[in-house]
């Protein structure tokens, strides 16, 4: 069978990583013969290449193949998944990962009067599609009875990052890391890290305000719309606050840290947590649906991200409570993507044996 994959576009996101790395998956386990992950609108010049597969433009003859299942991700896929389905029903198989709570994320990203015109009109679409795939278990409690339907299957996001040895001078012009991190433990401060965008959902910009004079010293590792807050806010506690901007290679961070932050005010399944936990760190999360979720498993505790006030309190002994050991094992266990392959394996073929 061929497996089409459309993502939205190009940017390094945890949407575009999980839909390589699925196709990198489904490949080793035999479950697809050809696997090619496409993008609708190019915003970065540079190449995403992951596990060997290369991101790419669509092509028009992408969709002619016969026997195709396409998979997307993403609004404006899930609406040329719809499209398809509805004029070529017989044609295509489709699969649909929900990453958002669609409602509230164009809400508070847009506006209320766009995720009120384009919420009918994406939900009739995926209703259109032969299966509809969760990335948690909240999330499918939260779209069961606005969906209604019966074809609904949680599968969890997973990590396929490899875990390599890596030293400073893989970071180019972060030689500081080092003296910074040093200097924290002299001030037996926290070493927090927080890797993502640096926008109003993430809710980081109000975090980092929040400890900039506690017993915590933050590394920031991403970019986004107010990236120049946490400059500016960087400039002030240089002993408090590192930015690094956008950068890969982790690991190095996730060893030297003693754990991973996520204050955002909504999230799908944030892919960084499970590559934090891969590394055993780890992790104090926003108190929404999801994070409880993931919490559950043994890998952190959530906090009051609205206002910080048991901040201090929960991150206490949080690296005594949960050993890099047991993370990892929590990791190996339910997120190493070894049960999501299965799943997806099965997936495939009910719907193929259903056409």
């Amino acid at each position: 069978m061929n497996y089409l994959v459309i993502v939205p576009n190009n940017s390094h996101s945890g949407m575009t990583n999980l839909a390589i790395d699925t196709v990198s998956l489904l490949l080793d386990y035999g479950c697809i013969a050809h696997g090619k992950v496409v993008f609708l609108r190019k915003t970065s010049e540079k190449d995403i290449i992951r596990n060997g597969i290369k991101l790419e433009k669509i092509k028009l003859q992408d969709l002619s193949k016969p026997e195709t299942i396409i998979h997307t991700h993403g609004l404006i896929p899930d609406l040329i998944a719809g499209l398809l389905k509805f004029f070529f029903k017989s044609k295509y198989r489709a699969v649909t990962t929900i990453h958002q709570y669609l409602p509230y994320q164009l809400s508070l990203e847009k506006s209320i009067f766009f995720s009120f015109i384009f919420w009918p009109i994406w939900r009739n679409a995926i209703l259109k599609t032969d299966a509809i795939v969760f990335i948690s278990s909240s999330m499918e409690r939260f779209y069961k009875y606005r969906l209604q339907s019966e074809k609904m299957k949680t599968i969890y996001n997973f990590s396929l990052q490899k875990i390599s040895e890596k030293n400073q001078s893989s970071y180019g012009n972060y030689k500081n890391i080092n003296k910074f991190i040093e200097e924290s433990r002299k001030g037996n401060n926290d070493i927090v890290i927080y890797v993502g965008s640096i926008n109003h959902r993430k809710n980081i910009v109000q975090f980092v305000d929040f400890i900039k004079d506690k017993r915590f010293s933050i590394i920031i590792a991403g970019d986004g719309p107010k990236s120049h807050e946490i400059k500016t806010l960087a400039r002030e506690y240089p002993e408090r606050i590192l930015f690094l901007g956008q950068c890969s290679n982790l690991e190095f961070l996730y060893k030297k840290c003693d754990y991973l932050v996520l204050p955002s005010f909504s999230e799908g399944m944030p892919l960084v947590v499970l590559e934090a936990i891969s590394h055993g760190l780890p992790v104090l999360l926003s108190n929404i649906a999801v994070h409880r979720e993931l919490c559950s498993y043994g890998i952190g505790r959530c906090f009051n991200h609205k206002n910080f006030s048991n901040f201090e309190i929960i991150s206490r002994n949080i690296r005594k409570d949960y050993s890099r050991e047991d993370v990892i094992n929590v990791y190996k266990k339910n997120f190493s993507g070894v049960q999501s392959a299965r799943k997806y394996c099965n997936l495939l073929k009910g719907i193929c044996n259903e056409g």
